[in-house]
């Protein structure tokens, strides 16, 4: 093998490497009752209409001190949507929204990660990005998720404007909506 295919190939095991950890083993199959909450972030750049963005992601918080969360990233290095699964609530400052109950399992939540759709695919900031990523989740988990979920208008359903604008931009992002309820990050 020569020096430079050698480079090649380890930079792509880092690369599947770095995605792999995002994606940690999961044991716990004991399917029970979960809250339900959509976390959203700023994010730090803002788009050319002036409006806050925000990150979304879904968060798990099953009985006790049992969470999970799920969310899409777009990837910089080379502009894919890949899933990310963690054990604990999201570190960063943000709000989350309470979307009600749902029946599943920590297994079932890491298996819906891995298989969505969007996985994989290109990412831009108003097509394929974090909000499609965690609406995708919405549909596996129901109808009444859904509607809950579509209370948060995307990117793209906040100013279609921007959002042609915004293929060219790499922000995965979303506007709140007014009507939304805000649940205190100590829940």
């Amino acid at each position: 093998m020569s020096s430079q295919s050698s480079a090649s190939a380890s930079a792509s095991a880092a690369q599947s490497s770095k995605r792999g950890a995002d994606l940690c083993k999961e044991y716990d199959c004991f399917e029970r009752e979960a809250e339900l909450y959509l976390f959203t972030r700023p994010v730090d750049q803002r788009l050319p209409d002036s409006v806050q963005y925000h990150h979304w992601a879904l968060v798990f918080h099953f009985d006790g001190n049992d969470v999970r969360t799920v969310e899409g990233f777009g990837d910089e290095d080379d502009n894919i949507l890949f899933a990310h699964y963690t054990k604990e609530k999201p570190k960063d400052e943000g709000k989350y929204f309470a979307l009600g109950k749902v029946l599943s399992s920590p297994t079932k939540v890491l298996e819906m990660a891995k298989s969505n759709d969007y996985n994989y695919k290109s990412y831009t900031a108003t097509w394929q990005n974090c909000q499609t990523w965690v609406k995708w989740i919405a549909e596996q988990l129901g109808e009444e998720v859904v509607k809950k979920i579509n209370d948060f208008k995307t990117l793209k359903q906040a100013n279609p404007f921007v959002a042609i604008a915004g293929k060219k931009i790499s922000v995965g992002s979303r506007q709140l909506s007014s009507a939304s309820k805000s649940v205190s990050k100590s829940s």
